[in-house]
């Protein structure tokens, strides 16, 4: 009777740092040797960003090495990154694995809110050049049509800038700083206000991360040693992010779970 060799293991913890922080942490791959743990190298052979809709996926090919006990390998690692929300991996071209697929799922915990005493830190910046498609051949399209885009916005306001002469200008100026704000546009200030205020999502400032990892190994001879490989992994997979966010982005924000 066939018994499949294929584990599998999910986890899932919340974080206090935002959605976007940890898909541009998660997704540079190329970075990978630097912190994870098993990974002895990582190197990104060709990525190219595409808009699918309302959203922006970026789908990269990484050469990965790892390298544990007597064993180490070399693969290919089709990645499909859909901005800010997950990052999918799938191996190829392994001698070792038979399957090897991680899947990283990203979501604001906007029903959390940080301790009332925690003060937002200066915006900690995280290179995106790793999926940037301006840096490819192939992403020349996306590049040109937000070339056209920034012109459009440009003409756009020097039109509407011609609608007025100079002495139109300084009697809608003068006329709207002498008249008598009404509640009208009361409320469209404090509507402005509360917008300026406001966070996306993406930016809020807890997350929620789930990981999945399966894998099963080619050979019954490796399938052997895989049980206490698989576990080690599972444990400190999750685990080498957070310490890499830490030294990244700072102290997480503090929360009431």
């Amino acid at each position: 009777m066939f018994t499949s060799l294929l584990k599998t293991h999910s986890q899932s913890v919340t974080l206090g740092y935002s959605q976007r922080q940890l898909f541009a942490m998660v997704s540079d791959i190329g970075k990978y040797e630097q912190f994870v743990l098993w990974c002895v190298s990582s190197r990104i052979l060709e990525s190219r960003t595409l808009e699918s809709g309302s959203k922006t996926v970026s789908r990269v090919k990484a050469q990965l090495g790892v390298g544990f006990k007597q064993f180490n390998e070399r693969y290919s690692s089709n990645v499909e990154c859909t901005h800010s929300n997950d990052i999918r991996a799938v191996a190829s071209d392994s001698s070792l694995f038979k399957t090897l697929n991680t899947t990283w799922t990203l979501c604001p915990a906007t029903h959390l809110t940080p301790n009332p005493n925690w003060k937002k830190p200066a915006a900690s910046s995280y290179s995106m050049s790793h999926l940037n498609p301006s840096a490819f051949a192939s992403n020349s399209l996306d590049s040109s049509t937000v070339k056209i885009q920034q012109k459009e916005k440009t003409d756009n306001l020097i039109s509407h800038r011609r609608k007025f002469s100079s002495a139109e200008l300084l009697k809608y100026s003068t006329s709207k700083t002498l008249a008598t704000p009404n509640a009208t546009s009361i409320d469209t200030a404090h509507s402005d206000s509360q917008q300026k205020d406001a966070v996306s999502p993406e930016d809020h400032p807890i997350c929620t991360l789930d990981f999945y990892i399966a894998f099963e190994f080619k050979s019954i001879l490796y399938a052997q040693v895989s049980e206490l490989f698989f576990n080690q992994v599972s444990l400190v997979m999750v685990d080498s992010f957070v310490k890499r966010a830490r030294t990244v982005y700072g102290e997480p924000c503090p929360f009431q779970k």
